[in-house]
């Protein structure tokens, strides 16, 4: 075991260096090897030929503490100043740079984002690497930041220039093959020459080919950024500082750093995937035109390893534009693209685009390339995003297998108790009434079921269940069949996302309001319920007398059970064909259906407002006992339970 001393002479790190540039530039004072450095200071935590090749790739990332301690005595550092030269520095604000990075037996294990974070290459800015002229810099040249391994990060803001990936000679910097930086084992190149290996033969031995050699700072300058680009970069890295706070709007709303690059991530994808329809999101030709050339090259790439139109060809293509670009003015423009849609002021507006780009992918739109690969798989966005993504996602879609039920969404305050099985009156009014074409019968129940599918993240049989619904199959086919209606009558409009745009119209106020009913206490509270026969005399006495009339009215208990199914909808706002009816129930099985025929007339008569003095006053006794009831009902005692007969 090698013994880890303090070394000779160290540096005091840069701002913002990452433990490859320290060790290089370090190692070059010193006049060792980087490998030999890194074996030096007690870095080297290799145990097989397996961690030998993989475990240099990992201290880019973070070290055991053990580790860390024992790097920061050899190289005179504090504990602090070791742990701020590694990417993990970020994983407060920047979500892979968490890991987990790790040896597990011969491989290493990734993170789900590991394309946002380069472990394999890295962008320069070759002013920035020229040094700020002191004589240590003169000497050993500027420093090798870490943010340059974020592929968010595009731009030197400082000299506004883009950053580099490669050399003035075409080569990759830093292009990790098999150790921590390509030929660690050479001491003579200066930490700012290109280390990339230039073999005359395929399978040339790496430590017999020449290097490169090519001066870094010698780079010349693409066209510079423009302000939206720059202005975007220094958001990012202010998003990524520390000592920032840590809150950035989405869709008009504050969230975290975290939360902000989860969604920026997942739209950058979007963008990527749905090219050309993203390309009004860029003003600049001059991005646009270089996002076009990478797209059109990853396109190539693909076509030419799967045939398209194969689920290997979709699959591939997703992994694909899962990574972003390595040339830094391809990712300005997609990550531009990206923020551009958060930038907006309202989840709504993030949707509509959503829906935009994902318009013609339907690979996109299925349950194993949307819903899973890509939603579910980065499940941690912002809570504006979320309401975003609800907006877009089809929630109700018949499958012939079973699929993942989609996830609650967060922003929603309120749950299915808080949905009548038939809407409100008003809430129809307000936004469903404009719609024609279909019945209005058809319009509240598939509205009632969408917003319970949304707020609880089911399906129609299910969200059924949820309102009270019975949950036999000529139940839900019923439900079914009316969704699908509705489907059918919406895919039609000139605009078909209006009907979902009324549901979540609706579902913002539901949110909104300051007290919510609980329809399914009133639900439970009045199952078997009718109202009871001295109850009944007592309305009964409340209604004007008569005398012209040639036949009293009939008071009966089919008169009793009419108006008792009038109650029950007006407090539950259900269907009332599925309105408990006790006084029926107990009847010979043979007058049921006159029964039910005498009782949906009477119920019809005081919906409709039926003429007559009679029916009239009646709807407004039945109206006053109604509110006496839920008031009792909603109270914090709630509302004894009655036998079927009605006696307590």
């Amino acid at each position: 075991m090698t013994t880890v001393r303090v070394l000779p002479r160290s540096l005091v790190p840069l701002a913002d260096e990452s433990i490859s540039g320290f060790l290089l530039r370090l190692a070059h004072r010193l006049s060792l090897t980087p490998s030999r450095l890194v074996v030096s200071t007690g870095l080297d935590v290799r145990t097989d030929r397996y961690r030998q090749r993989l475990a240099p790739v990992l201290l880019l990332v973070n070290v055991e503490p053990d580790v860390l301690r024992t790097f920061a005595h050899s190289a005179s550092l504090t504990e602090t100043e070791a742990r701020s030269l590694f990417l993990a520095g970020y994983s407060g604000r920047y979500p892979p740079a968490r890991g987990p990075h790790r040896v597990v037996g011969s491989k290493v294990s990734r993170h789900k984002l590991d394309g946002w974070l380069s472990v394999k290459f890295t962008r320069y800015c070759p002013e920035c690497l020229a040094g700020d002229g002191s004589p240590i810099q003169r000497e050993l040249g500027g420093a090798w930041k870490r943010a340059w391994r974020l592929p968010a990060v595009f731009a030197c803001p400082i000299h506004r220039r883009y950053l580099h990936h490669r050399c003035a000679a075409g080569h990759v910097a830093h292009q990790q093959e098999n150790g921590f930086l390509p030929r660690w084992s050479d001491y003579s190149l200066h930490p700012t020459q290109c280390r990339s290996h230039l073999r005359q033969r395929r399978h040339q031995r790496q430590d017999l080919a020449p290097a490169c050699g090519a001066w870094l700072t010698e780079t010349p300058a693409q066209s510079p950024p423009n302000a939206a680009a720059l202005a975007l970069q220094r958001k990012i890295l202010q998003a990524l500082d520390p000592t920032a706070p840590d809150k950035v709007t989405v869709a008009g709303q504050p969230v975290t750093a975290a939360e902000y690059f989860w969604d920026l991530f997942k739209l950058s994808h979007a963008v990527l995937r749905a090219w050309p329809l993203s390309r009004h999101l860029l003003s600049d030709a001059t991005l646009a035109d270089a996002l076009e050339q990478y797209v059109s090259e990853v396109e190539q790439q693909v076509t030419t390893r799967c045939k398209p139109g194969s689920k290997e060809h979709n699959l591939t293509r997703h992994a694909a534009h899962r990574t972003p670009p390595p040339d830094a003015m391809a990712c300005a423009a997609m990550l531009l693209a990206a923020d551009t849609m958060l930038s907006h002021s309202s989840p709504r507006e993030l949707a509509n685009d959503l829906r935009y780009l994902l318009r013609d992918d339907e690979g996109l739109l299925t349950t194993a390339d949307w819903n899973r690969r890509f939603l579910e798989g980065m499940p941690e966005n912002s809570l504006p995003f979320g309401h975003a993504l609800t907006l877009t996602r089809q929630t109700i879609v018949r499958v012939r297998r079973p699929r993942r039920r989609p996830a609650v969404p967060r922003w929603v305050k309120f749950g299915p108790e808080h949905v009548p099985q038939f809407l409100e009156p008003d809430w129809y009014q307000r936004f469903f009434a404009r719609f024609d074409g279909v019945a209005t019968k058809y319009l509240r129940r598939t509205a009632a079921l969408r917003v319970v599918q949304i707020v609880a993240g089911c399906g129609v049989r299910e969200a059924a269940v949820k309102l009270g619904l019975p949950g036999d199959d000529s139940a839900y086919s019923r439900c079914a069949t009316t969704v699908l209606r509705v489907n059918e009558w919406a895919a039609g409009l000139d605009n078909p996302h209006a009907f979902d745009d009324a549901v979540y119209d609706l579902i913002d106020h539901i949110n909104g309001l300051s007290h919510r009913i609980d329809y399914d206490r009133r639900r439970k509270a009045l199952r078997d319920w009718c109202i009871t026969p001295k109850e009944w005399r007592a309305l009964v006495a409340q209604m004007p007398q008569q005398a012209d009339l040639l036949r009293p009215p009939d008071f009966g208990d089919r008169k009793r059970q009419a108006a008792s199914i009038v109650v029950w909808t007006r407090l539950t706002h259900g269907e009332h064909r599925v309105a408990p009816q006790p006084i029926r129930d107990q009847q010979p099985a043979d007058e049921h259906l006159s029964w039910r025929s005498s009782t949906d007339t009477l119920f019809n008569r005081l919906r409709t407002n039926f003429p007559g003095e009679h029916y009239q006053a009646l709807d407004r006794v039945l109206q006053e006992y109604a509110s006496e009831l839920a008031a009792r009902i909603d109270s914090p005692h709630g509302l004894r339970r009655r036998t079927p007969t009605g006696r307590r």
